[in-house]
């Protein structure tokens, strides 16, 4: 793993392959090792992974907003030389791959927006509390603290799973060290209206499924009606066959590959 320093913080990121560039980008309160898991080595393209800030080996500060996330990228980019790429994520780095998209449209080429939880609307309330709620119990490393909070008791009533799923961030050292992100991150507004998604112009990507209530189906229905160089496919749900997941993700991303212009 390599690193390079910017905005007075450490960022880490690998890189596989030689050729093409594109950066995948893993989701909120991952690393990197959430996408080098799913990515399978394409011939010709220069995958970079990023430790976002605050994520994995990557030093953080209490700045996530998704524009800062977007110039960590370009500033990344720059480190290694590159002046446009391909660029992708999976929930929160879907969000930060389209950001990064809409504030240097000059230097992306593609797009891959991977179970989207945030459109033309914010994260849904009953997730953006449940994250709050996880901050504070991080931040005292006491999950009881979570377990009591009516941001947790709401949500277990109509989606236990998910309310369940967040108390893995516990065995997390650096979810604990750097808790206010989960408050910081998801209540963040993507875009300011629809409308901007007609600025995008490359080849994008769209992938959701229909059992998942953070990453709603209908937020990637939404990119679709926005963004006019688009496509959106459905794909499995990771919980049901993780191996498929994987095996669509990187099959679709070779169709957006095959459509850039480079």
């Amino acid at each position: 793993m390599a690193e390079f320093t910017h905005d007075g913080l450490s960022f880490h990121y690998d890189v596989i392959g030689e050729g093409f560039p594109f950066f995948l980008l893993h989701g909120l309160g991952n690393n990197n090792l959430q996408t080098r898991e799913m990515y399978q080595p394409i011939e010709g393209v220069k995958c970079i992974l990023p430790d976002q800030r605050g994520h994995g080996l990557s030093e953080g500060d209490a700045d996530m907003r998704l524009n800062t996330l977007a110039d960590d990228i370009i500033k990344l980019a720059d480190h290694l030389g590159i002046e446009s790429f391909a660029i992708g994520g999976i929930s929160m780095g879907a969000a930060v791959s389209l950001r990064t998209c809409l504030n240097y449209p000059k230097r992306v080429k593609g797009l891959l927006l991977i179970r989207n939880a945030w459109a033309d609307k914010p994260m849904p309330k009953p997730y953006v509390d449940l994250f709050a709620a996880l901050a504070k119990a991080l931040k005292k490393n006491d999950p009881e603290v979570l377990r009591r909070s009516q941001a947790y008791l709401t949500l277990h009533k109509s989606d236990p799973a998910a309310a369940e799923s967040v108390f893995d961030f516990f065995n997390d050292p650096v979810a604990l060290k750097y808790s206010e992100k989960f408050a910081l991150v998801p209540p963040q507004l993507l875009i300011q209206s629809h409308d901007e998604l007609h600025w995008i112009q490359v080849p994008t990507m769209i992938l959701a499924n229909r059992q998942d209530n953070i990453h709603q189906y209908g937020y990637g229905l939404a990119l679709l009606d926005g963004i006019r160089n688009s496509q959106f496919h459905e794909i499995p749900c990771k919980k049901e066959n993780r191996e498929q997941y994987h095996a669509e993700i990187n099959r679709y991303l070779k169709l957006l590959l095959a459509e850039i212009d480079k």
